[in-house]
């Protein structure tokens, strides 16, 4: 392939390489999301059961607290089921993103290769004129001997 054609092939495979790093930053953000939601019922679980150890409270609102400490458990435990699936989708954005990276890396490698060997073959051609025009001075001062 030409240069042109592997820098084609690179231009694409680059915008896969941001559309790839935009979803995995989306996902990571959805996890700190996730996780921040947890540490917050977690966080107010441990207030309301601060408040029961307390005291001062009549039987009714003791069993409304533990219902509600009920309900905090469940949305824990939805929560870290969620980070778990979260989890899981930031390591297929983070495996998707280095796929298209490596990919466009090799592109590139193509690129530099296919421009290194332009250069050198353009560099042997100079030389090669260079030498028939020193050869051809050196040939017309000499008298053509």
């Amino acid at each position: 392939m030409k240069e042109n054609q592997w820098t084609r092939l690179h231009w694409l495979a680059d915008l896969k390489v941001n559309r790839s790093a935009e979803l995995l930053a989306q996902e990571q953000a959805l996890l700190k999301q996730a996780q921040q939601q947890k540490d917050d019922f977690m966080s107010f679980k441990g207030k309301v059961a601060q408040s029961m150890r307390e005291g001062g409270k009549n039987p009714n609102e003791r069993l409304n607290a533990l219902a509600f400490l009920d309900k905090l458990d469940e949305a824990i435990d939805v929560s870290e089921r969620r980070i778990g699936v979260v989890n899981a989708d930031v390591e297929r954005a983070r495996l998707a993103w280095q796929s298209h990276k490596t990919k466009t890396d090799a592109y590139q490698s193509l690129i530099d290769q296919e421009r290194a060997m332009r250069t050198a073959r353009d560099s042997a051609i100079q030389d090669r004129s260079n030498q028939e025009q020193f050869n051809q001075r050196k040939f017309n001062r000499s008298g053509g001997r």
